[in-house]
């Protein structure tokens, strides 16, 4: 039996697996980072340590070491939860996500991909709040390209405000502990959000086993069947 932990990028929850889990199999968890979904972890608890310490709680709840999937953003939590707890993951696969090196932030990150459709005009700062929110009708069709109608409706009803702390925040990872855990990017051919010129410099970047899909940047809602199979060759 495979065990998968899935994290959510920015803005999302786990509400955003809830195509893909049922097609996995095994034992699957999606996890509410603190502060998105059903979590109500006020902004001042949302860390990047509460984010790996949640994600952590999961990995040790799985019956064997897990597939451990981060999207986007949850790349970077991904990143640093292997680093805490190598032992506990069988393989980390980078969705269109932040795939970073030690010292990097999911910010820093995003700053280098100058194409991406996260523009400042899609954006709302809340800087005094440590928030970040997304203007939803600018948006939606870079997120959610080729999904379904209503699951697009139904998913830009539930984004949430994203922390900022945890964006800004340098991984510390090491090539004995992160370094030590098999590494998968599964690379977005249509994303938008993290553009593919940014997916390969990522890859480039830190070499690992790449498989690609002809979609955007949310194949969970898009192409779930695709996805799962997908994972499940790792």
């Amino acid at each position: 039996m495979t065990a998968f932990v899935l994290v959510h990028g920015a803005w999302h929850g786990a509400w955003c697996w809830d195509e893909l889990a049922p097609l996995l199999g095994g034992h699957v968890e999606a996890v509410d980072l603190p502060g998105h979904g059903a979590d109500t972890t006020p902004v001042a608890g949302c860390t990047l340590d509460a984010y790996v310490a949640r994600v952590v709680e999961a990995l040790e709840r799985a019956p064997e070491p897990a597939v451990l999937i981060g999207h986007s953003l949850g790349g970077i939590t991904v990143a640093q939860a292997a680093e805490r707890r190598p032992d506990l993951v069988r393989a980390a696969v980078f969705l269109a996500a932040y795939m970073p090196r030690d010292g990097e932030s999911g910010y820093g990150l995003a700053r280098l991909d100058t194409a991406s459709a996260i523009t400042p005009d899609r954006c709302v700062l809340r800087a005094g709040e440590g928030l970040l929110d997304l203007v939803p009708e600018r948006i939606r069709d870079a997120l959610y390209d080729g999904c379904p109608e209503a699951l697009a409706d139904a998913a830009v009803a539930r984004l949430c405000p994203e922390p900022l702390k945890p964006m800004g925040t340098p991984v510390a990872l090491t090539a004995e502990r992160f370094g030590s855990v098999e590494r998968v990017y599964a690379l977005c051919l249509r994303d938008r959000i993290v553009t593919p010129a940014l997916q390969r410099q990522l890859v480039a970047a830190q070499p690992c086993r790449v498989v690609e899909l002809d979609a955007g940047h949310s194949p969970f809602l898009s192409h779930p069947r695709e996805l799962a199979a997908t994972l499940a060759s790792v």
